[in-house]
């Protein structure tokens, strides 16, 4: 029993607790819940509990019928006021963005270094895409789009400017990671853990 090794390990480490995250179940290939039976078998406790949204990309064909009308509204206004969404390599002003919302917002850095994520994109060149909203060379909008496995797809550091938030770039560089990710035959993108 993997939950009872893990347990002896402590014990003879002389730990005084053990700590874990399990990934969302968006991120098995097939369901899958017997680590969390074992581990409340084992009188583990839950100490923080996160929720995180999934959409099923094979639902529909067009994936613009998946979204609220609402939703579908703000995408089209994003598109009528000139922005554009799609891949991008512009890792440098997309950088600009995150680093300078992260910075407003909770006083931090991003956990990676621009450095770090164009290296991981050199190595895993499929694994790693940028989408983004833009007019012409300015950047309202990025996400990083990570594929986590052969059939799941995470969306990462999603970041756009403040100044432009009324022409929803965020929506549409979401929407075409969804659209990148369904090319791609990934069969569900995880927006992550939600925060308050």
């Amino acid at each position: 029993n993997v939950v009872a090794a893990i347990e002896d390990y402590a014990r003879q480490e002389d730990y005084q607790a053990v700590e874990m995250r399990l990934p969302p179940h968006a991120f098995h290939k097939r369901p899958f819940e017997c680590l969390e039976f074992a581990l409340h078998f084992h009188k583990f406790s839950v100490v923080r509990a996160e929720m995180t949204s999934t959409v099923d990309l094979t639902e529909n064909d067009d994936l613009m019928l998946t979204l609220q009308a609402k939703t579908r509204n703000q995408l089209k206004q994003g598109l009528k006021s000139g922005l554009q969404a799609g891949p991008s390599e512009d890792y440098d002003q997309y950088w600009e963005i995150l680093s300078s919302n992260l910075e407003s917002k909770y006083g931090v850095n991003p956990t990676h270094s621009l450095e770090e994520i164009k290296k991981l994109r050199t190595l895993a060149p499929d694994a790693f895409q940028l989408f983004a909203a833009r007019e012409d060379e300015h950047m309202a909008a990025g996400v990083l789009l990570v594929a986590c496995n052969s059939m799941t797809a995470h969306t990462f550091y999603m970041a756009s400017r403040p100044e432009d938030q009324p022409r929803r770039p965020l929506n549409l560089a979401l929407y075409a990671a969804m659209c990148g990710a369904k090319e791609q035959s990934f069969k569900r993108l995880n927006f992550g853990v939600s925060t308050p």
